[in-house]
C-alpha cells in the first residue's frame, strides 16, 4: 500500500520533475525576460497554489521548470510596471505549437521570451526574431491615465 502511495504522490504530481514520465512526454518550460525592464511573474495551475508565485525577472532571466504532461492548464500572471496580463503557458494551443515527436519518453522543450511588444513562444531556442516564433499576446495598455 505504501508503494502505491509513493508511485501516487510523484508520479500524478504535475509539478513533479523526474527523470522519466511513465505513459506520458516530460515538458520543460523555459520564460525568458527579453526586456530591458524587470517584471513580477506567477506560474500556476488552474486551481492551484502558485507554483512560483510573484517572481521577480530582471533583464535577461530565465524561469525554467520541467512537469509530466497530465493536460493541466498552466498559467503566467505577469507585471510590468503599471500593466499586468495572464497569459496561458501550456494549453492544448500551446501543445500544438511546441510538441516534437518524442520516443518513447523524451522531453518537450517550449521557449517563451517576453518583450516589450508582447509575448512569444516557440519550440526551438532560436534566434529572434525568427519563422520559429509565434505571437500569442500582448501587454495590456498601461492603467495610469
Amino acid at each position: 500500500m505504501l508503494v502505491f502511495f509513493v508511485i501516487g504522490v510523484l508520479f500524478l504530481n504535475p509539478t513533479f520533475s523526474c527523470a522519466i514520465c511513465i505513459g506520458m512526454p516530460k515538458w520543460h518550460m523555459f520564460v525568458t525576460n527579453d526586456m530591458s525592464d524587470a517584471f513580477n511573474m506567477t506560474v500556476r495551475l488552474k486551481d492551484t497554489p502558485a507554483y512560483c508565485s510573484n517572481c521577480p525577472m530582471p533583464p535577461g532571466s530565465v524561469y525554467a521548470w520541467s512537469y509530466c504532461q497530465q493536460w493541466q492548464w498552466w498559467y503566467g500572471d505577469f507585471t510590468w510596471g503599471s500593466r499586468s496580463t495572464t497569459i496561458m503557458l501550456w494549453s492544448k494551443h500551446i501543445y500544438r505549437k511546441c510538441f516534437t515527436f518524442i520516443f518513447p519518453f523524451g522531453t518537450v522543450h517550449c521557449y517563451w521570451s517576453i518583450r516589450p511588444e508582447g509575448f512569444y513562444v516557440s519550440k526551438h531556442n532560436s534566434s529572434f526574431p525568427g519563422p520559429d516564433w509565434n505571437f500569442e499576446g500582448s501587454w495590456p495598455e498601461s492603467s495610469i491615465m
